[in-house]
């Protein structure tokens, strides 16, 4: 038998909806999508199927730690896109943005758990429930300089020395010359800056006449 792939499977229920409701597609289907524990086809159906299981499909994801997967269902939690679209989550769960936070919050712990660079970097950057020093952290333990350099750069909570350390001690790169220079000017500014503010006089307080 021909190994069938995720995507032929996508294809394959996607082509059906021409002729099912997605209701009908949840009840033919989902218990199979979800039996595959493949996190690409449960992300694809909670997305795209109104009505499936978000949490259960979530939890697919989660358990597979894919960095991917799980940054875009974190991300479209995150953004209501599903919430809109997708009444299951209002449906099953009375307190449901306390299980969405949570949701979101477990998604971002399997990125981070996941160690990848460039998924960690989007967390911190774009998912407003992420612990962005945790996935700073994860980046500056990959040793990346590309995202190394975009944490010390574009995140608030980001430790910029260490992330400057992990690009000098990561693996070469053409532009890991221009990512350490940026990042020095960056430091010696910050400092320039702290001394003139520490520099300043305290001004007296005159009580008028």
């Amino acid at each position: 038998m021909k190994k069938v792939s995720s995507s032929d499977i996508i294809s394959h229920i996607d082509k059906m909806r021409g002729y099912m409701s997605d209701a009908q597609v949840i009840d033919y289907f989902e218990k199979s999508v979800l039996a595959a524990k493949n996190p690409e086809l449960s992300c694809w159906f909670a997305l795209n199927i109104k009505g499936a299981d978000v949490l259960a499909h979530g939890q697919v994801v989660i358990k597979s730690k894919d960095p991917e997967y799980n940054y875009v269902l974190a991300e479209k939690l995150t953004n209501d896109c599903m919430l809109s679209a997708n009444c299951s989550i209002l449906d099953r769960y009375g307190s449901w943005w306390t299980t969405v936070k949570a949701e979101i919050r477990a998604h971002c712990q399997a990125v981070i758990e996941s160690g990848d660079p460039e998924y960690n970097y989007r967390c911190a950057m774009y998912i407003e429930e992420a612990d962005k020093k945790a996935h700073c952290q994860a980046v500056i333990e990959s040793r990346n300089p590309e995202y190394n350099y975009r944490c010390a750069l574009n995140i608030e909570e980001a430790d910029i020395p260490a992330h400057k350390k992990a690009i000098e001690e990561g693996p070469k790169s053409r532009d890991k010359k221009r990512y350490l220079k940026k990042i020095s000017a960056l430091l010696s500014n910050t400092e320039i800056i702290n001394q003139k503010i520490l520099s300043l006089k305290p001004k007296e307080f005159k009580m008028g006449k």
